[in-house]
Order: structure tokens, then sequence, then C-alpha cells
């Protein structure tokens, strides 16, 4: 399995999690969203850490630049943790959910970029061979065995 792929397949397993807040989180009370917000960054989390460490850095390599069309992903990473992070210690339902909410819309539109234009940087710029070395790497890191 190629990065990209692997990548892109979490992305619909987030998509359903967006779903399912959106729906719920307006009427929940405040300690379901700070559950839901705690469970929601640890996942996204590791996503990012995958994109920034394991995709990012070959992607780099290849094109000289450091942090150079990787950048606004890696900004857009920090932007929804900032967001995120408002969450634990809000004290007013209202606040905690509107952060939520909002970490998920900037989820959301930070995908699309990357379906966008990321991944297909990334189709273009690593061989096949590097994108199914990277996705051994996103298998172990994810303890998935890929046959």
């Amino acid at each position: 399995m190629n990065i990209t792929s692997a990548l892109l397949a979490e992305h619909g397993v987030f998509y359903a999690q967006f779903e399912y807040l959106e729906r719920v989180v307006p009427s929940a009370p405040l300690s379901e969203v700070k559950s839901l917000a705690a469970m929601l960054e640890s996942a996204l989390e590791v996503h990012a850490d995958l994109e920034d460490n394991v995709l990012f850095p070959p992607i780099e390599a290849h094109l000289q630049a450091e942090n150079g069309p990787t950048a606004p992903f890696r900004e857009e990473h920090d932007e929804i943790r900032q967001t995120l992070s408002r969450v634990p210690g809000a004290r007013d339902v209202e606040a905690a959910r509107e952060a939520l909410l909002r970490a998920v819309e900037l989820a959301r539109d930070h995908f699309a970029k990357e379906e966008q234009a990321l991944f297909p940087l990334a189709d273009e710029t690593l061989t096949a061979e590097e994108q199914e070395e990277l996705g051994r790497v996103w298998a172990e890191r994810r303890r998935v065995r890929i046959a």
C-alpha cells in the first residue's frame, strides 16, 4: 500500500467521525464535548504526525525546499491543534462546542486541500517505490499488517 492511499483511507474514517460530531455536539453536555474532543484530538495528532514526519520530508527533499509546499499544511495542523486545545479548559459548554465544531470544519477543509493538492504532489514527486516504502512505515506506525 502506498502512503497516499493509506492517508486517504484515514480521511474516510475521519469524515464519518466529523458527521457524527456535527450531529451530537450541538446538544451534548460539557463533559461529553470534552471527551469527544479528546478522542478526536488524539486521532488527528497521530494522523498529522504521519504527514509531518513521514510524508512531508521526502517531498521536501525531492523539491529541495524544506517546508516549501508543505508549510501551509503544517500550519493548518497547528491551527487545528490550537483550536482543539481550547476545549479541555472550557467552562462554558457553548465555547467548548464552538471550538470542537470549528476544529472539525478546519480539518474538513484541510483534508480537501490535501486530497486536491498534497496527495497529487506526492504522487508526482515520489517514485512508486518510495511511496510503497512510506506505506510500510505507515503500516508499522499504525501496527497494521500489509500482505
